[in-house]
Order: C-alpha cells, then structure tokens, then sequence
C-alpha cells in the first residue's frame, strides 16, 4: 500500500466539506417545488400596501435614500442601502402626488383669496367715486371677478388615501423639500 500524499487528503477534505456545506445551513428553507408550478427565479419584489398609505418609515426612507443620492442615481443609492428600488420608486410618486395635490389645495385658496381681496378693494374704490361713468365702470369690474369667482370650479374630493397621504406629507413638508433639493 502507498502512503497518500498529506496534500491530497487536505483537498479531499476541503471539497467533501465544500460539498456538505450546503446541506447543513440554517435559516431559510427554501419552499417545496409543485409540479407545474412556475419556477421563481428573481427574487420577490416589492408589494405597495394595499391602502396604498405612507407610513413614517416610507417618509424616513426617502429622507435616507434621497440624501445619499447626491452623487449617484436614486436607484443606484437605494441598491446601495439595501432598499429595494420598487419600493423607493413607489414611495417617491405617493410622496410627488401628495405634494401636487397639497399645492394644487394652496393655489386654489390663494386664487379665491384674491378675488375676495380685489372685490373689497373695488367696493371700497366704488363707495369714493363721485363720477357716475367712473362708478359704472367699477360696478361691471365687481361684477366681471365676482362671476369669475363663482365659476372657480370647486376641488374634487380626494380619495383617502391620497387624502391622508396628503396629511401625512404636509406634516413633514419642510424636511422632505429638503431631500428634494
């Protein structure tokens, strides 16, 4: 009988280790396969909640990835802090859509705001003027904003959850402006 040389037994027993290694994991398991089911090959990916509402996390989350995003897509920061770009990007259009439908809010308020205000400035013109033309001509300017102003189409109702996104996003507003930039 020859004696076996010591190398050749290490690396016998380096790859009867290599080979076992598999069989002695932990953890996850993978599921049983069911015949003609369709084999998954990627891993899951990101499912929207299906009230389709931000939570804080989802806020802290874009907070995080925009901020490492200065130098890189946002993609690419997302990958790199083990957050799953679907979710990201599904975060980012909840959090656009509530902050168009907050301005949209705003620029609607703002607009019937000035209407009141020219209305109040041109009665209080009217009550000065002595000139009858003068007093006609801004009674047809009162009348001219105020059928504007009745004709301003009244806001849609949201739907809530856009509503409460809207809420949710308005509350952390300044910070959130801030990872835009």
């Amino acid at each position: 009988m020859t004696p076996v040389p010591r190398a050749l037994v290490l690396a016998s027993f380096a790859a009867a280790l290599l080979l076992a290694a598999p069989a002695c994991r932990q953890g996850k398991t993978r599921p049983p396969v069911v015949a003609g089911a369709p084999v998954r090959l990627l891993p899951a990916h990101f499912e929207p909640p299906a009230d389709g509402l931000l939570t804080d996390r989802h806020l802290d989350l874009y907070q995080k990835v925009r901020r490492a995003a200065r130098d890189r897509s946002e993609s690419d920061a997302a990958r790199a802090l083990g957050v799953d770009p679907d979710e990201f990007a599904w975060v980012r259009a909840r959090i656009v859509e509530a902050l168009v439908a907050l301005d949209a809010s705003r620029v609607r308020d703002a607009s019937a705001q000035t209407y009141t205000r020219a209305i109040a400035s041109l009665r209080t013109t009217l009550k000065s003027v002595r000139d009858a033309r003068t007093s006609r001509t801004v009674e047809v300017q009162i009348a001219a904003l105020e059928r504007e102003r009745a004709g301003m189409r009244p806001a849609d109702p949201l739907p809530a959850a856009l509503a409460a996104n809207a809420r949710k996003v308005a509350a952390r507003r300044s910070e959130l402006e801030v990872a835009l930039r």
